[in-house]
Order: structure tokens, then C-alpha cells, then sequence
């Protein structure tokens, strides 16, 4: 059984303190955190509750993390030659693998949307007015967790109107500059 299994097992059976202080010095604090928000229910939000925010800062940061390591420094496209064009491209990673990270990422989303004191608790930590590092970190993380699922969204809706077509149509530089690009160039190149 995989640790976030367990975790999730404890969570749902409401098991005693000395079960969850037992993972959690197993698993550590962090690793506790970001097993939690992808569990992302009523009762893993109950337990994140127990750690400060930095914490959850480092856990939303492993959480995330997992979620996109299959696709993070791969790139977006690669050469799939077929009998009509030698030089066709389409995604490098497959459609279903891409739907799966797209469902994770939504289903945290989701998570941090339904309960938005999990961005902001460093003003019941510090004051409002002293807040620390993480708070402006959770806030990128959370952002780039959006830009992340919208521009993987927006490449399985370009599988469904047929993506290799439409990248044969534009000019050779865009083409060039798509075939070179990577998917994690989605969320932290501004250009």
C-alpha cells in the first residue's frame, strides 16, 4: 500500500492521535502535508490544519511537484513522421497520460478553491501586516498550478481538432519555437 493510501485509510477511519503522530514522524511533516492536499478532502483539510504555513507551504510545493514530474522538462511536441509528412509533430506525451495530470491538477484546484484559508494563513500566523515568504511562494505555486492546467487543457483541446494539422499551418519560426518548447516553459517563461 502506498503511503498516501495509508494516509488516506487514517484520515477516513478517524484513527487516534498516536496513529497520525506515528506517520507523521515516519513520513515527516512536509511529506505528511503534500500526501494531504492530494488526498484533498474534508478530512485531509481537517488534518493540514495542524501545521504552520510553512509547512504546507513545502507540502503544496511536493504536491505539485509529483503531479507534473511526468511532463515538467519534457517537451511539448516531438517528430511523428507519417506516410504524408515526414516532418509532422504531435504531442510528446500521451493524450491519456495528459487527461490524468489535467484530473490531479483540477481536483487540487478544486481543493484550494473550496477552501481558500489554506493561501492565507499567514495572517492568522503573523499579523497581517508581517507575512512570511511562503505566503508570497503558496500564492505562485497556486498560480502556477492554474496556468498549468489551463495550458494542458488547451493542448488536449488542440489534440481534439487535430493538432498536428494545425501546427503544419503556421509559419516555420512558430513551428520552430512550439517544436523547442518545453512544458514547463508553459508556466515560468513570460515570453
Amino acid at each position: 500500500m502506498r503511503p498516501v493510501d495509508h494516509l488516506e485509510n487514517i484520515l477516513k477511519k478517524g484513527s487516534s492521535r498516536e496513529s497520525s503522530k506515528a506517520f507523521i514522524d515516519n513520513y515527516g511533516e512536509e511529506q505528511t502535508s503534500a500526501m494531504c492536499f492530494l488526498i484533498a478532502n474534508e478530512e485531509s483539510y481537517s488534518f493540514l490544519k495542524i501545521f504552520n504555513y510553512k509547512t504546507l507551504f513545502e507540502g503544496f510545493g511536493y504536491c505539485l511537484a509529483r503531479i507534473l514530474r511526468p511532463v515538467w522538462r519534457q517537451r511539448i511536441l516531438k517528430l511523428s513522421p507519417n506516410a504524408t509528412n515526414v516532418n509532422r509533430l504531435d504531442t510528446s506525451i500521451p493524450e491519456q497520460k495528459l487527461q490524468y495530470i489535467v484530473k490531479k491538477l483540477l481536483n487540487l484546484k478544486k481543493f484550494c478553491d473550496k477552501h481558500p484559508d489554506l493561501k492565507t494563513l499567514h495572517h492568522l500566523e503573523s499579523g497581517p501586516l508581517t507575512a512570511p515568504p511562503q505566503a508570497i511562494g503558496i500564492s505562485g505555486l497556486y498560480d502556477a498550478l492554474v496556468r498549468m492546467t489551463d495550458a494542458i487543457s488547451f493542448i488536449l483541446l488542440m489534440l481534439e481538432y487535430s493538432l498536428p494539422e494545425t501546427i503544419e499551418g503556421v509559419d516555420l519560426s512558430t513551428k520552430q519555437t512550439i517544436a523547442n518548447s518545453n512544458f514547463d516553459q508553459l508556466v515560468t517563461d513570460m515570453s
